[in-house]
């Protein structure tokens, strides 16, 4: 196996087909087809974006030459989902040590514990959130929140970033109640 492959490649051998079988730009001229083979495209593209925003390359530049090691590391870190088999040969071509694993793990968690963000900009990323998830996930009642959660992990993963469900649901629970909040003022004052 090679240690560079360009970022379309890259996307491809993350799902587990052999780029060598997969005409990559004929793939994406089959949109409109069938909804079933658009959201495979999404899929594909949401994770192309994903990789170069996680490797720092420029998305626009399918060809952009990808290093593997650096890939596998980050997907490592950031828990990105791999086919099994591409990730088992990665494993094995670039072992890292737990000790290098575990340091990084505790600077990343330093960093996060230093970052506190003040009650109303917390109050604020709550409603940002809650109304992007009622535009994008159409989340339009309470009971409808473990699926949007669902939907913004995945959203998250898919980018190369980690999300927990706790902080998310407490955001959006919390923007909910400040949104209510907001329109029954609103309606008191008509």
């Amino acid at each position: 196996m090679y240690s560079t492959c360009s970022l379309a490649e890259l996307n491809v051998l993350s799902v587990g087909l052999d780029p060598r079988k997969v005409a990559y730009d004929a793939l994406f001229r089959r949109y409109g087809h069938s909804n079933e083979q658009d959201e495979m495209l999404y899929f594909l593209e949401d994770r192309y974006e994903a990789i170069a925003n996680g490797l720092r390359i420029d998305p626009e530049n399918q060809d952009a030459p990808a290093d593997m090691e650096l890939f596998f590391h980050w997907t490592q870190e950031v828990g990105f989902q791999l086919e099994n088999r591409f990730r088992r040969m990665l494993r094995e071509k670039f072992k890292r040590s737990s000790s290098i694993q575990k340091r990084d793990v505790n600077k990343s968690n330093n960093i996060l514990q230093q970052e506190r963000l003040h009650r109303s900009s917390y109050n604020f990323h709550a409603i940002l959130l809650y109304s992007m998830a009622v535009e994008k996930f159409g989340l339009d009642d309470r009971s409808k929140i473990p699926q949007a959660i669902k939907r913004i992990k995945n959203c998250a993963e898919l980018q190369g970033q980690t999300a927990s469900r706790k902080p998310i649901q407490d955001l959006l629970e919390t923007g909910c109640r400040l949104c209510e909040e907001i329109s029954d003022r609103s309606n008191q004052t008509k």
